[in-house]
């Protein structure tokens, strides 16, 4: 504003002095000559002004040079500052959601410490009751090895009696067998137990008590008496018609109350399962006498499950006469099935008059079927002989026979 006042007074005052000197220039008319005059220095005097304000004032410089720029990035800035403002409340949304996360985690933490608190001091508590406890279970496993090594030494000690029981048991076994066999020379008939022929056996659970197992041993008497009766033997002195052999132990002898004793003590040491009692006769024995009988205990254990194929073989078929078919059965169970059956641990029952070793009996109406089957294939029959069911040791073999034709099957 300034300069334009001054480019006015000082045109206005060239232009009078120079109409008035009526000077030309460039051939005008003096008139024209000032006007021109008059916007040289108009323009001069601006032009001046224009530099000297950009050279002095940086201000007046950035903004006549930069000026539409400046207003470009003002305004890009103002929008960045919107966007910034949004941005910022967001962060101070998720900073305050944050803090009150926090407060809560504390409290939580809080609520945390204080329950491992509680919980250190109950397991604080279980420790010191833990801690009793495992020194009342250290002087219960104390006294347990006492006890085991006081058992122990109570077996090895019943195990010397019994090898002494049985070495005098055999010696006196012989020398009844020798009587026995003078007697039998003497007498032509009357034989009604060979010696070592079994009377019976019996089985008994070893978890019961001595007293128990010693009256469950009489009852066995009972009935091997019963038996022996029936047979033409004598009852004797005891009421009964069996009598256990008395053994001389170490110049003492143990008689029949002694032996029920001691046995009821072995069968009690095994503590569990059950154990089969053999009754056989001591000698042979005849008509007349009473019989002396041997008690042997074996543990009565699982020897063969149901089902399982104990042995199996090859008979002709078709071509076979029912004798022959018969006869080779007859051999598959003798060299077959009793050694598999007694290999698997099936007590054999030794035959009162023959001394022969038996495992059990077949029908005549089960032969008979196998014999039939067999004749029905054509060509080599296989024979398998399956367990009907679990036999123990003191059991007596029951069979199942599948006739199937062609070679056999090994399972």
């Amino acid at each position: 504003m300034t300069a334009g006042g001054f480019i006015a007074y000082f045109g206005d005052r060239l232009g009078y002095v120079m109409g008035k000197k009526r000077v030309t220039l460039f051939g005008l008319r003096p008139r024209h000559t000032a006007t021109t005059l008059t916007v040289i220095a108009g323009v001069l005097i601006g032009g001046f002004t224009l530099a000297f304000l950009l050279g002095v004032n940086q201000s007046f410089r950035i903004a006549l040079l930069k000026g539409e720029q400046q207003i470009r990035e003002n305004y890009r800035l103002k929008r960045s500052n919107v966007g910034l403002r949004v941005q910022a409340n967001r962060y101070l949304a998720a900073a305050l959601s944050s803090q009150h996360a926090a407060e809560a985690a504390i409290s939580q933490t809080d609520t945390a410490k204080h329950g491992l608190s509680v919980a250190k001091k109950a397991l604080s508590s279980a420790q010191q009751d833990l801690h009793t406890e495992q020194l009342l279970l250290t002087a219960k496993q104390t006294d347990l090895k006492k006890l085991t090594l006081s058992l122990a030494d109570e077996r090895s000690q019943l195990a010397d009696v019994q090898g002494k029981l049985a070495a005098r048991q055999k010696q006196l076994g012989d020398a009844v067998v020798r009587i026995k066999q003078d007697i039998v020379h003497r007498r032509g008939s009357g034989l009604i137990y060979r010696d070592y022929g079994e009377l019976g056996r019996k089985v008994i659970s070893a978890s019961e008590t001595p007293t128990q197992i010693r009256a469950d041993l009489i009852a066995f008497l009972q009935r091997l008496s019963q038996l022996a009766s029936a047979r033409g033997a004598k009852v004797g002195d005891n009421g009964r018609a069996v009598e256990i052999a008395s053994i001389n132990d170490g110049g003492d002898w143990v008689n029949e109350n002694g032996s029920l004793n001691a046995l009821a003590s072995v069968i009690h040491s095994h503590g569990e399962g059950s154990i089969v009692i053999i009754a056989s006769a001591f000698g042979n024995s005849f008509v007349g006498d009473d019989v002396i009988v041997r008690l042997h205990p074996i543990a009565n254990v699982l020897a063969i499950r149901a089902g399982t194929q104990i042995a199996q073989t090859t008979i002709a078929g078709g071509t076979s006469s029912v004798d022959e078919i018969a006869s080779q059965l007859h051999q598959f169970l003798v060299t077959q099935v009793r050694p598999a059956a007694k290999r698997a641990g099936v007590i054999p029952v030794n035959n009162s008059l023959t001394g022969s070793e038996e495992l059990g009996d077949i029908s005549l109406p089960q032969i008979y079927d196998i014999v039939s089957q067999i004749r029905q294939v054509n060509g080599d029959a296989v024979v398998t002989a399956r367990v009907a069911n679990d036999v123990y040791s003191a059991d007596q073999l029951k069979l199942i026979f599948t006739v199937k034709p062609g070679n056999p099957v090994v399972n």
